[in-house]
């Protein structure tokens, strides 16, 4: 019956249903990893290089968007990924410290229209869901032939994204495209954690505060429209 009763008010009061997919890049803060790498080179006994340290990277969205006279509501999944790499090597050794961290979230998507230009239509964005993100940390030190180090640690971390912005839509006969620029920002207090235990929490040395994951950030991305 509910689903009827959408398609029944979609059909009558909607201009389109769109399935779209968006890539782009985005910038990451995650500032309690940056500063365990940065500890973490202060204190190794050895010269070390930082070799990527959470930079801006690709990210994907597929999406279900129904189309309004003056609006639009539907569906965003967003996977989005960065890392890091403390490495050291000589003749002798090799030390790397590698973190990897990646986030999942559906969210729900809303526009508004802003002003109109020809074909253009010039809209303002938000999009608000869960973010389910998941670290991995890798340690690997090795001297001569003995491995003194070869540690492999999974964390994970529930929080919530909220990312406004604007796009620029054009549709061009059956397809259209949009290009978008928005900020997000996450918000939750939950730590990434160990297994199952919550209570086994990534600690940032640096500052002896819990490790958040840190979403927050620029969003550029290019869409297209089927």
């Amino acid at each position: 019956m509910l689903l009827f009763f959408l398609t029944a008010f979609t059909s009558a009061n909607s201009q389109g249903f769109d399935f779209g997919l968006q890539s782009g890049i985005g910038s990451y803060s995650m500032k309690g990893l940056k500063n365990i790498n940065q500890s973490l080179k202060e204190g190794l006994p050895f010269d070390s290089k930082l070799a990527d340290n959470f930079p801006a990277y690709f990210y994907y969205r597929p999406s279900m968007i129904i189309r309004y006279t003056n609006f639009s509501l539907g569906v965003i999944y967003s996977f989005q990924s960065t890392g890091s790499r403390v490495s050291a090597k000589d003749y002798s050794a090799e030390y790397r410290f590698d973190m990897k961290v990646k986030s999942d979230s559906p969210a729900i998507y809303f526009d508004i229209r802003i002003k109109d230009r020809g074909k253009f239509t010039l809209n303002f964005y938000s999009i608000i869901g869960p973010a389910f993100s998941n670290l991995e940390i890798k340690e690997y030190f090795k001297v001569a032939d003995t491995v003194l180090s070869n540690s492999n640690l999974k964390l994970k971390a529930l929080n919530y994204c909220f990312e406004p912005g604007i796009n620029l839509h054009l549709p061009v006969k059956r397809i259209s495209f949009e290009l978008s620029l928005g900020y997000l920002i996450g918000f939750g207090d939950e730590a990434f954690y160990k297994g199952n235990d919550k209570n086994n929490m990534l600690i940032d040395p640096k500052n002896q505060d819990t490790v958040r994951p840190d979403w927050n950030g620029i969003r550029l991305g290019i869409s297209l429209f089927l």
